[in-house]
């Protein structure tokens, strides 16, 4: 079994391993310490860390939110969503996009297979080293293009994309005719 955490936040369910939700990258220019979080703590930032990647994830374009809405309807799916907050990597010998967990690495995509349809939206926060591709049959799965980190992505060296059901990945220029015509079907 996957050595996840689980911690059910207000907006989203977030899975997570305790090295990459407590790392410094999350808490840079606070106090906040690893070894000095108290359970009370922990609970508090776990909240701030799930509130800063939906912000991330789904906010920075409001069309990712709109296209999850839109399929979250069309696949008549609940409106939680699920995060995965893990350290991403590459499994040399196979060639598949995998996260670590306790000196173990398991497949990306068998936890999107195990989570598709249960939320209206996957966002996977962790690194994607060779721009791995992903599928689902009803999720929208926003997952990054690279090695992630804030700083990249405001750098701009890390893109996150969406993932729809049906659709494939979903570039900036065709999110508008996407989203016509997935307004259109729902009528």
């Amino acid at each position: 079994m996957m050595n996840l955490r689980f911690h059910k936040a207000k907006a989203a369910d977030l899975f997570f391993t305790p090295d990459a939700a407590f790392s410094k990258d999350n808490f840079e220019g606070d106090e906040l310490v690893q070894e000095k979080l108290n359970v009370r703590c922990k609970k508090y930032a776990l909240e701030i860390i799930t509130q800063d990647i939906i912000s991330t994830f789904l906010d920075k374009n409001p069309n990712y939110r709109t296209l999850v809405n839109l399929n979250r309807q069309k696949q008549r799916l609940n409106e939680r969503i699920c995060i995965l907050n893990a350290h991403g990597e590459e499994e040399e010998d196979e060639g598949f996009w995998m996260f670590h967990s306790k000196d173990k690495s398991y497949s990306v995509q068998k936890w999107i297979d195990k989570n598709d349809g249960k939320y209206s939206a996957l966002l996977l926060c962790c690194c994607n080293p060779n721009h791995y591709e992903i599928y689902s049959k009803k999720s929208v799965v926003i997952a990054p293009n690279e090695n992630y980190s804030g700083i990249n992505l405001d750098l701009g060296n890390v893109q996150i994309e969406p993932y729809l059901p049906r659709i494939g990945y979903v570039n900036t220029y065709e999110e508008e005719a996407i989203i016509r015509d997935m307004r259109k079907e729902l009528k």
